[in-house]
């Protein structure tokens, strides 16, 4: 058995390694630098099959002898690790702080060793040749059904690796949630334990026979997610059915879970980075369930129980509600048999009836919220608003133009900042969406007596970003980037099912992916102009700071209003 838990494995992990035109690229290139022999990937599965335990003991006794042994020891102290995880780990001459001069005089390091007199060959181009924006993808065919009890089917087969991913898409999320964070643990449980296996039992099923499956929560909506090779597809249908069909939430697993759960919340919620998160999205959603975290805060986490979990799952985990993909190396007619084999009966009593969500927060006029965190030496920044979904006709500028501002190194956020300023490591600009909203986010981080200027340089640069239109070579690389990418980013069955997904979560219509790329290199630099212009709201702005309040607030109050908070007033 533990013989063949491990060639399972190493079958998972090969053809795992496959999935991609980079992974292939890297299998190829190593067989042949090890090997002299690129065939050699496709030798490797049967290479794996054909091992023995004999085999095994041969080289265990040649390989792990006494000789071969040694043992290295690392033991920080327990102060230290208090240090690290709650701050105080540099003192205020180690901050990062503005970028180096320039070196009076340019220093050249003397090449050595057998390439030093390497040349670059006469017919090698200076810069790498780029092709032009692509306006079209090859779509998936996807096979669908409907089953009696409502339950959705899509079967999309794609033969070129033995693999299959399956996911089990629910259609609602945290925000249907009575107290925060019952979702989020609600999913992350259903592998431990159900009313045929223990959790030692999946666990064990799981990893010997090299299926990953698990389950997690967003605000919007719920999956369960696994892959298998092909031959263990059935299997893993049936621990699918089992994990959303029969949980049972253990109580000595539920502890254990809320324990890790507690303590991951009691580190993270310190950092400063959470603090300027948390702020921004209640002053931008208000009282709307987006304010929150999908996790839920440390007093959320203590006061959830196990029939709280229970009564989410019964609501929302039920097959009217719910859509199963199944991708890879299977036929249509034979995922459609494996769901009505084991999905084809569920039934759950009862009805799920959506929550009434209170309305987003509206603001009126930018301001300047300040966490009081004193001793900080550096603060932490965010600025933006909430903003349009996927779903309105300005959603594709509005990409091109968050990636000009602040999507890349190259940006102008990142240009203006860090470059150029030398005050920080780097700054991003982005709009993302959810079923309900999309939100326009700028974050940053600077030194404590940059905190002003580095607000300031980014106020500057989204008034440049509405009055200039990007240069030619701004758009045509953006472009270029985002439709490039678009391909590689949907290489696999996973991938492929995470988009029909967003489609179905978001009501985006079929043809979503080819509208997006047209619109994508369709549009030009007076387009976005215009987008930036009418998407960014720069005189109703939420500016979330994370800082010194007695060093910093006079100079921020010369930008906008300034409300100080702290952690009592929260």
């Amino acid at each position: 058995s533990e013989l063949d838990k491990m060639k399972n494995q190493l079958r998972y992990q090969e053809v795992m390694n496959t999935t991609t035109v980079a992974n292939k690229a890297e299998r190829l290139g190593t067989c042949a630098v090890l090997y002299g022999n690129t065939d050699r990937v496709n030798q490797r599965l049967r290479e794996i099959d054909a091992v023995t335990i004999e085999e095994v003991q041969r080289v265990a006794k040649k390989y792990l002898v006494p000789n071969n042994r040694r043992d290295i020891r690392i033991e920080p102290s327990s102060g230290g690790v208090l240090k690290s995880l709650f701050g105080g780990g540099k003192k205020a001459d180690e901050e990062e702080g503005p970028a180096p001069t320039e070196p009076t005089e340019n220093r050249i390091v003397d090449r050595k060793g057998p390439k030093a007199d390497a040349m670059r060959p006469l017919d090698f181009p200076e810069k790498p040749p780029v092709s032009g924006p692509i306006d079209s993808i090859i779509e998936p065919t996807v096979a669908k059904k409907t089953l009696p009890n409502g339950l959705q089917i899509a079967v999309i087969s794609n033969h070129e690796v033995p693999l299959l991913s399956l996911v089990l898409g629910i259609r609602n999320g945290a925000v249907t949630e009575r107290k925060p964070g019952v979702a989020s643990m609600a999913m992350s449980m259903l592998a431990q334990g159900t009313n045929t296996r223990t959790a030692k039992q999946m666990a064990e099923t799981l990893e010997s026979n090299a299926i990953t499956m698990s389950g997690s929560a967003t605000m919007d909506s719920a999956t369960i997610q696994g892959s298998a090779l092909s031959d263990k597809a059935e299997l893993a249908m049936e621990l699918l059915a089992d994990m959303s069909r029969n949980p049972i939430f253990p109580k000595d697993e539920f502890k254990v879970l809320l324990s890790q759960q507690l303590v991951g919340l009691t580190v993270s919620t310190k950092t400063p980075e959470y603090l300027a998160d948390r702020e921004f999205r209640r002053r931008i959603y208000g009282e709307h369930p987006y304010s929150r975290t999908v996790t839920g805060e440390v007093t959320d986490v203590r006061g959830i129980k196990i029939d709280d979990l229970k009564e989410w799952v019964s609501s929302n985990v039920r097959p009217e509600n719910c859509t199963l993909y199944l991708a890879g190396d299977i036929s249509s007619d034979a995922g459609f048999a494996l769901a009505e084999k084991y999905l084809g009966d569920w039934k759950v009593e009862g009805t799920s009836t959506p929550p009434t969500l209170p309305p987003f927060a509206e603001v009126e006029s930018t301001q300047i919220i300040l966490y009081d965190r004193p001793g900080s030496e550096q603060s932490q920044i965010r600025v933006g608003h909430r903003s349009i979904g996927r779903s309105d006709p300005e959603y594709s500028k509005g990409v091109v133009m968050s990636n000009i501002l602040g999507g890349s190194f190259n940006s102008r956020l990142n240009k203006a900042i860090r470059v150029d300023k030398g005050l920080t490591y780097g700054a991003r600009g982005s709009l993302s969406t959810r079923r309900h909203a999309g939100e326009f986010q700028i974050s940053t981080f600077s030194k404590t007596v940059s905190t002003a200027e580095t607000l300031q340089v980014i106020l500057d640069v989204i008034q440049v970003m509405q009055s200039t239109a990007p240069t030619t070579v701004e758009l045509g690389d953006t472009q270029t980037f985002i439709t490039g990418s678009f391909a590689g980013d949907r290489e696999t069955p996973q991938s492929t099912i995470m988009d029909l997904w967003l489609a179905e979560i978001q009501k985006l219509p079929e043809d979503y992916q080819k509208q997006f790329l047209s619109e994508v290199t369709q549009m030009s630099s007076s387009d976005i102009q215009r987008t930036a212009e009418s998407l960014i709201h720069n005189k109703a702005l939420v500016i979330v700071v994370v800082g010194e309040a007695a060093k910093i607030k006079e100079d921020l109050e010369r930008i906008a209003p300034v409300t100080v908070i702290d952690e009592e007033s929260k």
